[in-house]
């Protein structure tokens, strides 16, 4: 929730304020364009969704440094936003936009609301709402919730859930301003803006100075001109007048051909710019006024020359034991971590014994001290840092292993995510207890103890998010012996879409006889297909690349022209005022491994209140219930609840949720549907979101139809 401010020691000179602000314009030609689209800012920020997965502990104990600027970094809330607006916008600097209103945001602003106590990234924008990603939300991390422009723009900016300020890393303003003078006194510029009517008055410093500090230097000089080498790192300030800009920047200089000031801003009185140096040669800063771009305030050349010693500092992580992966970790480089080469070494054998980040200790190594050297290229380079000794390598811890502990069959439970279940015979766990599976997923390890027993299994389930449908799950039985030993079993690698293309092949011989099920294996598979161009991930490889074109004809077509029915109502029924303890507010829906609706409701005491959902108007029929607890409270003060009980075919199901205390409705009963989200989100353009909407419902209709045997 809070933020770090950059501070640095500098001169301040108390005097009367004077306004002015400047941006800094030289050609970025050195610079990879990025896509700064709405789409490409959303599919950036979701790509990060299985690291920072809904429901992740996320409070004001986490920092993530930043690269916009500003502040160095963040914890809780602003730490969260941080991270996803890097991940959209790389080392673009940030700035707060002057404009403060809802029409002014767009997807991947930073959203600084509930009374300038909570930061959120925009994830999408819409006519009368925007969708947010946020951390330290209950102390959680949670996707998707809707702010409307009715909230964001109440005239009241103390009110809960009300814009205090947007920063903004796109290098234009939304709301373009077109600035006329209207009248000048001296230095003092009367402006008004031909667009909204804006007007204002600038005071335009008389001169500009760029003050320096070297590399060792406690003091900034002002200078005339730079010259720096590439790796050196220099900060600098602006100063109009008496006012210095509220941000020092770092320059790192990645190679002799381009010098690029990030880190990444000039921030003055709430403007900022980006300076870029390009060629061997010189290049000239440019500052300018932001009102008047033919106004140069000050030009300062800058020569580019040769390289400065490597700098850094290497650590080796992991514990020093045969069979385990050691990582070389460098810190405060000052050079380009891609560009880094590595090599590993012992003591008593030298150089070199592996390369890369990372070296697995063998069998040889035991008995040895284990260190790696980084180079900015070969090892024969002088410029070079170094490692400390690693402690002794131990041989590895012995392993206890069992070949009837192996799990015996493998299917695929379809409900409202994709889960893999893993059966282990209940004979061969006999002679053991506390059971459980390690199972490894794209290289990430997970320990799964929750099991059920039926027919003589114990049955693991392993979900499976829908753009990892591709992806082998390798598990291992374990459990632990009558000595508190843990034992190994046998592993075994499979996928869902090792399932699927075993299923095709097993019914093609019956394909009438099994047509529902058939159709619904190409409709999970084409999901997939969805799920990872929506995500980004492993384009090259899609899960249903091995269908042949019969089999993909077996799949539902989509009607370019679909249409899905929205049932929401928030006031589907009522309760009398004076019977009213709580309000359902909104539902969201959250698109992971699985799909869950959520429900949020206020009230001033929550003692013995639970959400009770219903598949019926008349809320007889009981599909879900939730006590409400201060441990699901979003920092609106709202609580909240997930319907977790609907399966793949009940994608269009109409539920009905009613906040009870005993056997007396106490508040509103909200409709809604999985499909009513589909209706609001769906954009009708084609985009990586309606493919991947239309896909899940055609998954689900064909689950509902596989299930009632049509």
């Amino acid at each position: 929730m809070k933020v770090i401010q950059r501070t640095e020691n500098r001169i301040r000179i108390i005097a009367a304020v004077v306004l002015f602000s400047l941006i800094l314009m030289i050609p970025q030609t050195a610079q990879a364009a990025l896509d700064l689209s709405a789409e490409a800012i959303y599919q950036a920020i979701m790509a990060k969704q299985d690291e920072y997965y809904e429901g992740r502990k996320w409070d004001n104990s986490d920092y993530y440094e930043w690269n916009g600027g500003v502040y160095d970094g963040g914890y809780g809330c602003s730490g969260f936003a941080f991270a996803m607006s890097d991940a959209a916008f790389g080392k673009l600097p940030a700035r707060v936009l002057n404009d403060n209103c809802f029409d002014a945001i767009r997807p991947g602003d930073i959203l600084r609301v509930n009374n300038n106590s909570h930061s959120v990234i925009v994830l999408q924008k819409f006519d009368d709402y925007v969708v947010v990603a946020e951390g330290n939300m209950g102390s959680k991390i949670h996707w998707g919730r809707e702010i409307t422009k009715a909230e964001l723009d109440y005239p009241d900016r103390t009110e809960y859930g009300t814009l205090t300020y947007i920063m903004t890393r796109y290098p234009t303003d939304p709301i373009e301003h077109h600035y006329q003078e209207q009248s000048r006194s001296g230095n003092t510029v009367t402006l008004k803006c031909t667009d909204c009517g804006l007007t204002l008055k600038v005071t335009y410093p008389e001169s500009v100075t760029g003050f320096f500090r070297e590399d060792g230097e406690v003091n900034y000089w002002e200078r005339g001109s730079l010259s720096l080498l590439v790796g050196d790192e220099r900060q600098f300030w602006w100063k109009g007048i008496i006012d210095y800009s509220d941000e020092a920047v770092v320059s790192e200089i990645s190679d002799g051909n381009v010098a690029t000031f990030v880190g990444g801003v000039t921030k003055v009185n709430g403007s900022m710019g980006r300076i870029e140096a390009v060629g061997n040669g010189t290049a000239t800063l440019t500052v300018r006024s932001i009102y008047d771009n033919n106004k140069v305030l000050l030009t300062i050349p800058i020569t580019v020359g040769g390289t400065v010693s490597l700098r850094g500092t290497v650590s080796i992580d992991g514990v020093a034991k045969s069979g385990n992966t050691l990582t070389a970790v460098v810190t405060n480089c000052n050079y380009p971590a891609e560009n880094l080469s590595y090599y590993w070494g012992k003591s008593g054998s030298g150089y070199v014994i592996g390369n890369g980040q990372t070296y697995q200790l063998k069998d040889e190594d035991v008995g040895a001290k284990i260190f790696c050297v980084v180079t900015k290229g070969s090892l024969s380079d002088e410029d070079c840092l170094y490692s400390m000794y690693t402690d002794v390598v131990q041989q590895a811890d012995p392993v206890l292993t069992d070949k009837n502990l192996k799990i015996s069959k493998k299917s695929l439970t379809l409900f409202d995510t994709i889960t893999i279940d893993f059966k282990v015979s209940a004979t061969a766990m006999a002679n053991y207890h506390d059971p459980y599976l390690m199972v490894t997923q794209n290289d990430v390890e997970t320990k799964l103890t929750d099991y059920r027993e039926a027919d003589g299994f114990l049955i693991f389930n392993c979900r499976v998010a829908p753009h990892m449908m591709g992806d082998n799950v390798t598990a291992v039985p374990h459990a632990l012996n009558a000595n508190g030993e843990d034992v190994t079993g046998v592993a075994t690698t499979y996928s869902v879409k090792t399932y699927c293309q075993n299923m095709l092949n097993s019914t093609n011989s019956k394909p009438d006889e099994y047509a529902a099920l058939r159709k619904l294996l190409v409709d999970i598979l084409v999901y997939g297909d969805a799920a990872q161009v929506f995500d980004g991930y492993k384009t090259d490889s899609l899960v249903s690349d091995f269908l042949s074109d019969e089999q993909r004809a077996l799949g539902t077509t989509t009607d370019p022209n679909v249409k899905y029915q929205s049932v929401r109502k928030k006031l589907f029924a009522t309760v009398e005022e004076e019977d009213a303890l709580a309000s359902i507010e909104t539902a969201a829906l959250f698109l992971e491994a699985a799909v869950n609706i959520q429900f949020k409701f206020t009230a001033n005491n929550i003692s013995g209140l639970r959400v009770v959902v219903t598949d019926d108007e008349e809320g007889t029929h009981v599909i879900g219930e939730y006590p409400a607890t201060t441990s699901q409270i979003d920092d609106n003060g709202r609580y909240y609840v997930a319907l977790d009980t609907l399966n793949a075919g009940e994608m269009r199901k109409t539920v009905y949720a009613t906040v009870m205390k005993g056997d007396e409705k106490v508040s509103n009963t909200f409709r809604y549907s999985i499909e009513s989200y589909v209706s609001s989100v769906r954009t009708n353009n084609g985009t990586a979101i309606d493919k991947l909407l239309d896909a899940m419902m055609n998954y689900g209709d064909s689950a509902a139809n596989f299930a009632s045997g049509q």
